[in-house]
């Protein structure tokens, strides 16, 4: 054996003895790295073909990416990329794979440099305002799409918008799916399009770009119009299909094109309705952005027009091929777009509730016969498949358009979302699982080998308020069939419907009850001014059997429903949690503090809870509710109930993260 053959065998030696020590002193088997992490730096002002020191940063988090495939095979120590301060403007998703991970233990630290903030942006600066007339400007801008977002000196403009619902006129015409269409299970028919009276909606210069927008209790789809024509006296808007035939087919909340006071359809994203102030809209065929002024200096405002969609991917190939340990810390994400899902020739947002979308017309809009592989969720801002180790700590997201920041959508193991910021979405802050999860190894989305649970992860110490703007009838956190995620110490605030919801399927449905969900915890959380615009729901809401699950130490406030296992939910212990409900409600359903209201609902210990007026429902099966505390005179509590509702949301250690102007 040469002497460098010894060598090598030595030290093969020395890390199998160092491992052997770390499992006796219960320390881990990682490799003790002798020596401190590999640094790179990246600069908004660097350059690619520099060579990645402080003193000469690459630019792109790319060039840094490619450089450590060629470092992290067998990594001795961990890698550190460090970001300084600055916009970091995408062009694309940041692609993260396999090849990407940190090895041997070790890990790849994407990382704010001390004291800076950098961020990775998806959109563009518009320049070149000029008056339009009065408060209106003008700019050009090259885009050969509609855009949904604008934010102009950090605010978020609106698309220009009917405020006040109008009523449908009946269907227009006959779109008939044959059930032979690669978006299609069965046959059937539905109106093209919809007639509305001409003194409502008229007819609009670029119909292509208009969304119609029906609002249904908890949920709000979102249809999109292909051309329109005046007849009769009314305005036809002809529907892109196939979405807006799916959109009609749900079960219990389609969209409508008859006649129905109660079902306005709001009208947005037209020329002509460019009306009132932080409306804006995108004339694609004359490149050209319309704005009207808050007051703004348009000559000097920053302005920014989300480009891409989604910022950054982790994307593993599979189960026994994830992406592992990687870390992100202290970066902001921000301006990403989203045009709606996409089917066939169509877009809109088409759901029944929550994050879901229908993929297919299915028979009688059923989602659940087929095991719920009919519907899907949108990409996050940032998504997470077959990953293991992932890592998101005291980032901010902000200014997004996706409708969710953060998703650990398929197979992640072992992540943890912790001290992170959420502002300003126009979807939900984080997601765990996918609805197609009900069996796992089923899936269409997910073939066998890369379908997985989501599971063992944290999400915990993060700040999430005004989120779901535009996309409204989603909860502020969602999750679906997960195992062993932990809720904890999390404050949600402002959200148009519920704050969060975890689980999936029902006991109407059908079907039997998934096994997969299972040791799930909601703990410590601090949740209240939910339902700003749709009711139904509750404040913390879970779905389906989730054996060995809880719902504790939690603060909920300002809602009109706050604990809410719903249709099938089972095995939950919930206790100790304090519950500022109300009382003098007009809808009986509104101001409880449990609501479990229907016999499938079984198997939930309901104890010691802390609650100002005891308003409840419980028709469930099995379900005992014991030692409940009612403190009518709340606030303030009782020291015992004090004590829960003061440790419940970011704990000591992230409090800086909440913004100053916070006074939950």
């Amino acid at each position: 054996m040469s002497q460098q053959d010894k060598k090598a065998a030595f030290g093969w030696v020395q890390a199998g003895v160092i491992g052997f020590l770390a499992v006796i002193l219960g320390v881990g088997c990682a490799v003790v790295p002798t020596s401190g992490p590999m640094e790179f730096y990246v600069a908004p002002d660097g350059d690619d073909q520099a060579d990645g020191t402080a003193e000469r940063p690459w630019r792109t988090l790319e060039r840094a990416r490619d450089r450590i495939r060629r470092l992290n095979k067998d990594m001795q120590q961990d890698i550190v990329v460090y970001l300084r301060g600055g916009v970091y403007p995408l062009e694309r998703p940041f692609v993260l794979s396999p090849c990407d991970s940190g090895t041997n233990g070790h890990w790849i630290r994407y990382r704010a440099y001390p004291g800076e903030k950098p961020v990775l942006s998806g959109a563009v600066r518009v320049t070149g305002w000029q008056r339009h007339q009065g408060d209106i400007w003008k700019a050009p801008l090259v885009r050969d799409r509609k855009l949904r977002a604008l934010y102009v000196n950090g605010k978020r403009a609106v698309m220009a918008r009917k405020t006040e619902g109008v009523v449908a006129q009946g269907g227009y015409g006959t779109f008939v799916i044959t059930g032979r269409e690669p978006w299609a299970s069965t046959s059937g028919s539905h109106p093209a399009g919809i007639r509305f009276r001409a003194k409502d909606v008229g007819v609009y210069k670029n119909p292509h770009n208009v969304e119609l927008v029906q609002t249904n209790v908890w949920s709000e789809p979102i249809v999109c119009v292909s051309r329109m024509f005046s007849e009769d006296g009314h305005t036809v808007a002809v529907l892109q299909q196939p979405y807006a035939a799916i959109a009609m087919n749900m079960s219990w909340v389609p969209f409508r094109a008859v006649s129905r006071p109660d079902r306005p359809i709001y009208v947005r994203n037209a020329f002509e309705l460019l009306d009132e102030p932080g409306e804006f809209y995108f004339d694609q065929q004359e490149q050209m952005l319309y704005y009207y002024s808050r007051g703004e200096d348009m000559t000097t405002a920053e302005v920014y027009a989300p480009a891409v969609e989604g910022l950054v991917r982790i994307q593993g190939e599979g189960i026994s091929r994830r992406v592992r340990n990687l870390e992100f810390y202290g970066l902001t994400f921000a301006y990403d777009d989203y045009l709606l899902s996409s089917l066939g020739d169509s877009r809109g947002w088409v759901s029944v509730q929550s994050l879901t979308q229908f993929t297919r017309y299915i028979p009688e809009g059923n989602w659940h016969r087929n095991h719920y592989n009919d519907i899907t969720i949108p990409k996050g801002t940032v998504n997470v498949c077959n990953a293991e180790r992932i890592r998101f700590e005291r980032n901010r997201f902000v200014h997004l358009g996706s409708a969710a920041a953060l998703s650990f959508e398929n197979d992640v193991a072992e992540a943890e979302a912790v001290g992170n910021t959420f502002l300003d979405l126009m979807g939900t802050s984080i997601n765990v699982g996918h609805p197609q999860h009900y069996q796992i190894g089923d899936g269409e989305q997910f073939p066998p080998g890369v379908e997985g649970v989501c599971s063992n992860i944290l999400i915990a110490n993060n700040y999430i308020r005004d989120v779901c703007l535009d996309f409204r009838q989603v909860e502020g956190m969602t999750g679906f069939f997960v195992q062993n995620v932990k809720i904890v110490h999390n404050e949600i605030s402002n959200t148009p419907y519920g704050g969060l919801a975890l689980g999936w399927w029902w006991g109407n449905a059908g079907i039997p009850p998934s096994t997969t969900a299972k040791n799930n915890r909601i703990l410590y959380n601090r949740i209240g001014r939910t339902h700003r615009a749709l009711r139904d729901g509750g404040i913390i809401y879970v779905l389906g059997e989730q054996p060995g699950s809880e719902i504790a130490y939690n603060y909920c406030y300002d809602g009109p429903r706050c604990i809410y296992p719903d249709d099938g939910s089972a095995y939950w212990k919930i206790y100790q949690n304090v519950i500022l409900n109300g009382s003098g409600f007009s809808d009986d359903r509104e101001g409880l503090w449990l609501h479990i209201w229907t016999p499938a609902c079984r198997d939930m210990e309901i104890d010691r809870n802390y609650v100002k007026a005891d308003r409840y429902r419980c028709e469930g099966t099995r379900c005992t509710i014991t030692r409940t505390i009612v403190e009518p005179d709340a606030p303030p509590w009782s020291p015992e109930a004090q004590a829960i509702a003061d440790a419940a949301g970011l704990e000591e250690a992230y409090r800086d993260i909440r913004p100053l102007s916070e006074t939950d």
